[in-house]
């Protein structure tokens, strides 16, 4: 069983993405810790791409967060899908990715054998440690997974994205 931990923004050079399909995005941004930087997605068909650019402008990163839905093996970037099927043809932007962590906020993304093999490859492509969730929807505040319980890779922080309300207890089985 994977095991649990929590992430937090103290004195992290944090980079939060969000999709704006995300529920009540605006009262999540709102929340987020002053640490971090937070980008909402223009949803155009080049998602990917807008977070590659943004990812350039900064050095010393230490942790992205990538806020959308999700399912099986995929992140649902506004028009987009960063899916286990479409990894190879974000290859050459998915390499320039200097983060050592990468955390996928989207429901379900590590379940099952498409979401695990999904992980792996990206964390291949990145060379970065990933955090993901293979809770359910139903397990969720405002549709968003917001407790990491599928990691590869040493993960360098503690890292629990959000404060109260948007929080909640979900006890691991």
């Amino acid at each position: 069983m994977p095991k649990y931990q929590e992430v937090s923004f103290h004195d992290l050079r944090t980079l939060v993405i969000i999709d704006d399909a995300v529920e009540d995005f605006q009262t999540l941004v709102k929340v987020l810790l002053p640490s971090s930087d937070v980008i909402i997605l223009q949803p155009n068909n080049k998602e990917v791409e807008q977070i590659t650019q943004k990812l350039s402008k900064y050095t010393g990163l230490k942790s992205l967060h990538i806020i959308s839905n999700g399912s099986p093996g995929c992140l649902y970037l506004g028009k987009s899908h960063l899916s286990l099927f479409a990894l190879n043809s974000y290859a050459s932007q998915l390499k320039t990715w200097s983060v050592p962590n990468v955390f996928l906020y989207g429901c379900n993304v590590a379940a099952g054998s498409v979401g695990k093999q999904f992980i792996q490859r990206l964390h291949l492509l990145t060379s970065s440690n990933i955090g993901a969730s293979i809770w359910d929807e139903k397990d969720t505040v405002k549709g968003v997974c917001l407790q990491l319980n599928y990691f590869i890779g040493e993960i360098n922080s503690n890292l629990t994205l959000l404060p109260e309300p948007w929080q909640r207890k979900i006890t691991v089985f």
